[in-house]
């Protein structure tokens, strides 16, 4: 008796973010009355996994992070502090308004909006000195678990969107004037100030957005180099 041929086993087959949104995309370029089934059958997934897609395609759609990974949510321990998505909207909009933020400026926040918390902190350690430490490496540890890391900050004495709008501006100009010439013809040269003293070495920095900063030098000496 001849023996069974053994059962083909399925590929398993991994997609990430960035991948369901392309074919959710897709899916919908369609329109309403396209079929489901057939369009995961062309792209060869599995039909329960796409319709799980399609429902939380809202999910997947309005997000523009997690692109690398396969699931919208981490899978890491939940923060243990009540008031955590407010520290994190505030780190947000100071570096959205292109500050600098600092472990200092978390321990601030932390006085004004949550001193109770802060105090039963403080008293749970041996001294003032251990208890100072342990906050600010608590700070530090909370801004890298939300993606904020140390980084060298780049002054500005404009936001990136003021520099976008001067920029579409002098393009729009220069191309009028000189778009007939060729590009061998044309000669950059940037002009940089340089500053005497110098403001803090580092800025807490979200992974993947700017680290720069507005110019906050007082009393500050200035040459200009022209590269």
């Amino acid at each position: 008796m001849p023996s069974p041929k053994p059962i083909a086993k399925r590929r398993q087959r991994r997609y990430v973010v960035r991948q369901i949104r392309i074919f959710l995309r897709m899916y919908a370029l369609l329109g309403p009355c396209s079929s489901l089934r057939l369009f995961a059958k062309s792209y060869h997934i599995p039909e329960a996994t796409f319709r799980r897609w399609v429902a939380n395609s809202s999910s997947y759609l309005a997000k523009k992070t997690h692109g690398p990974r396969a699931t919208l949510h981490g899978k890491g321990r939940l923060e243990s502090v009540e008031f955590s998505s407010d520290l994190v909207a505030f780190m947000e909009s100071v570096r959205d308004g292109e500050h600098f933020l600092t472990t200092a400026h978390l321990v601030t926040w932390m006085k004004s909006h949550r001193p109770l918390w802060l105090k039963a902190y403080m008293d749970a350690k041996l001294n003032d000195d251990r208890a100072s430490k342990s906050l600010l490496q608590w700070c530090l540890k909370y801004a890298n678990r939300h993606g904020y890391f140390h980084r060298v900050p780049c002054a500005a004495k404009a936001t990136q969107s003021e520099l976008q709008v001067v920029q579409e501006a002098f393009s729009a100009e220069f191309f009028s004037k000189f778009g007939h010439l060729p590009r061998r013809a044309w000669i950059n040269v940037d002009e940089t100030p340089v500053y005497y003293d110098m403001p803090p070495g580092k800025t807490l920095a979200k992974v993947g957005k700017s680290s720069r900063v507005k110019e906050t030098q007082k009393h500050s000496d200035r040459i200009t180099v022209v590269l």
